[in-house]
């Protein structure tokens, strides 16, 4: 996975835009079984069409000249977040730069420590409102 985030933090920079510094965003948000990871820029983007070639083998969007690289980075990232139970895409809705989007599942370890916490956190609110006492036999 480290491979993967370099890759992808190194492409918002080789693609940034000649008229303004980069900018790069990095997110994780835990959803239902997951963790959607974002890094968003500020970039020349990438057109709709191109949105899944970016993903295959050897596909390039640019001529070396333009932008030096063996077209493999992507396709790299692809297999790497896939063979970890997840996806990659580009988010078809930014429009000022790229936003590539990782889901990778919730480790089984980490599942079980936020379902201690729950239940602790749901004790805790049961103690602190006298609804402890209610639920006890």
């Amino acid at each position: 996975m480290t491979t993967a985030w370099q890759n992808l933090l190194s492409n918002a920079i080789k693609f940034r835009s000649p008229d303004r510094p980069p900018r790069i965003h990095i997110s994780a948000v835990p959803d239902t079984g997951v963790w959607e990871f974002a890094v968003t820029d500020n970039s020349i983007g990438i057109a709709p069409e191109f949105q899944e070639k970016i993903f295959v083998l050897f596909q390039r969007l640019h001529t070396k000249d333009v932008h030096p690289g063996t077209g493999i980075g992507l396709a790299m990232c692809k297999k790497v977040v896939e063979f970890h139970g997840g996806m990659i895409k580009i988010d078809p809705e930014y429009r000022l730069g790229t936003r590539v989007v990782v889901t990778l599942p919730v480790a089984k370890a980490e599942t079980d420590a936020m379902a201690e916490a729950s239940a602790t956190t749901e004790a805790a609110v049961a103690a602190s409102t006298g609804d402890a006492d209610r639920r006890q036999p």
